[in-house]
C-alpha cells in the first residue's frame, strides 16, 4: 500500500470516528435537555408546594414569594415553621406551668 493510500484510509477512519463522536454528543445533549426539563418541573412543583405551605401559615405576599428561588423559599418555610412551633410551645405552656417566680410566658399568653 502506498503512502497516499494509507493517508486516505487514515483520513476516512478519522472521519468515521468523528461521526461516531458527533452522534454520541447529540445523544448526550438530548439526555441533558430531558434531565433539565425534569429538574425544572420538579423545582417548580417544590416551589408551589413551599409557597402554599408558607401562605397557609403566615401572612406573606404571594407575588413576592413567587420571585424567590427554591432555596430561598425553603429557608422562609423553615423559619415560618420554626416560629409557628415556638408560638405553639408558648400556648401549650399554659398557666399550669409555674416557674420559681410564679409567672411564665404561657401565663402572659393566656392572660385574660
Amino acid at each position: 500500500m502506498s503512502e497516499k493510500e494509507q493517508q486516505t484510509e487514515d483520513v476516512e477512519a478519522l472521519k468515521a470516528r468523528i461521526a461516531e463522536f458527533e452522534a454520541e454528543n447529540e445523544k448526550l445533549r438530548q439526555t441533558i435537555a430531558e434531565a433539565m426539563q425534569t429538574l425544572t418541573a420538579y423545582v417548580e412543583k417544590e416551589k408551589q408546594a413551599a409557597i402554599k405551605d408558607i401562605l397557609e401559615k403566615a401572612n406573606f405576599c404571594e407575588d413576592e414569594l413567587k420571585r424567590l428561588d427554591l432555596a430561598q423559599l425553603k429557608l422562609v418555610q423553615k423559619s415560618v415553621n420554626s416560629v409557628k412551633g415556638t408560638v405553639k410551645n408558648i400556648r401549650s405552656a399554659g398557666p399550669e406551668g409555674r416557674s420559681e417566680s410564679g409567672l411564665t410566658v404561657g401565663d402572659l399568653f393566656h392572660k385574660e
